[in-house]
């Protein structure tokens, strides 16, 4: 399946009336693990293009920012780890959580932590689905470049809508900041912007805010030592199971061990109960169920059987809730609790 993208309407964002999602994101419709490959074998052209260009210069922090960057950057790990690169892999999280806060304006939940790795690193990559003006990049580029020393820094995205301005923008106020920037995506995509997307606002040196966790939150992940929300993964590995089949149903955060389990369980597909909220256009979403207060699920008209579902602690009431919608509507749901061993 080639790369698809869907131009989106949001419900209930000012600051961005429209979207852009793509299928290998599992938002719009179920990714198998076959799919996931080939977007892992694009974002690996796309990095090997860049290292041919500029020649990687030694240990690597690869960051996806929730929701659509974890998944994307899972894949470029694997990727970048199956080349031979030394890399390591950090996701932000908008749950409690200690690290580097990240304010993402534009979004719907725009608060962000980042866990701070333990280890030297020299090059940032930042993995996104889609450049829309660049504040985020020079957010995350500049926090975690002041906290780790690092000045080089390389974009991989599938999409780029920005405008000439604003890309101009971003290379200068890193370039302003002493730090090199190399930006690889798949292909440029025009899209009406409102007109505080299409503004570029004036440089700005965001605050380099450390924020501490109680002890407590880890409890609400599964495998918390496995999270690149909580901590610096290395190794893409995951703990062995029991072969899995059919549609794993995945709220939230829990990404992150979904696009593992796929890569060990080949009958399984993914399909993401997002907090993303877009409408109803009959030409890309023709069904949605809202898993209230904060998720949906869209396009389960004709889902791939079994059903399962995944989820963290922390959304337990929504995995419950969902298990009951779909009960009533006649489906067999069980719950994936991941363990070790």
């Amino acid at each position: 399946m080639a790369i698809q993208f869907y131009q989106l309407e949001r419900m209930n964002n000012p600051l961005r009336k429209t979207a852009l999602s793509f299928n290998y994101l599992a938002k719009l419709n179920a990714v198998t693990a076959t799919e996931l490959g080939e977007c892992q074998q694009l974002l690996g052209q796309m990095l090997e293009c860049s290292a041919r260009r500029h020649p990687v210069s030694g240990p690597v922090l690869i960051v996806g920012m929730v929701e659509s960057g974890v998944i994307l950057s899972a894949l470029l790990h694997q990727e970048a780890q199956r080349l031979g690169f030394n890399t390591f892999w950090i996701c932000s999280t908008r749950r409690p959580a200690s690290g580097l806060q990240v304010i993402e304006h534009h979004s719907h939940a725009p608060k962000h932590i980042l866990p701070l790795p333990d280890v030297p690193v020299t090059e940032i990559w930042i993995v996104e689905d889609e450049i829309t003006t660049g504040r985020t990049i020079v957010q995350v580029a500049h926090l975690l470049g002041e906290a780790l020393g690092v000045r080089k820094v390389r974009v991989f995205a599938l999409a780029d809508t920005r405008t000439p301005a604003q890309q101009r923008w971003l290379h200068e106020t890193l370039a302003a900041n002493q730090t090199w920037l190399v930006v690889h995506t798949l292909f440029r995509l025009l899209k009406p912007q409102a007109a505080s997307e299409a503004s570029v606002p004036p440089p700005a040196t965001p605050d380099l805010s450390i924020v501490t966790a109680p002890p407590e939150s880890a409890a609400g992940w599964h495998l918390s030592h496995l999270r690149p929300a909580l901590q610096m993964q290395g190794a893409p590995c995951f703990p062995k199971s029991q072969p899995l089949r059919g549609c794993l149903l995945v709220i939230g955060e829990a990404l992150d061990l979904a696009v593992r389990l796929l890569a060990q369980h080949p009958g399984l597909a993914l399909h993401h109960v997002t907090l993303s909220p877009w409408q109803i256009d009959h030409q890309s979403i023709f069904d949605r169920l809202h898993v209230a207060p904060h998720f949906y699920l869209y396009n389960l008209s004709k889902p791939t059987l079994p059903l399962a579902i995944l989820g963290d602690p922390i959304d337990t009431p929504t995995t419950s809730l969902l298990g009951t919608m779909l009960t009533e509507q006649g489906y067999t749901v069980t719950t994936i609790i991941p363990r070790m061993g």
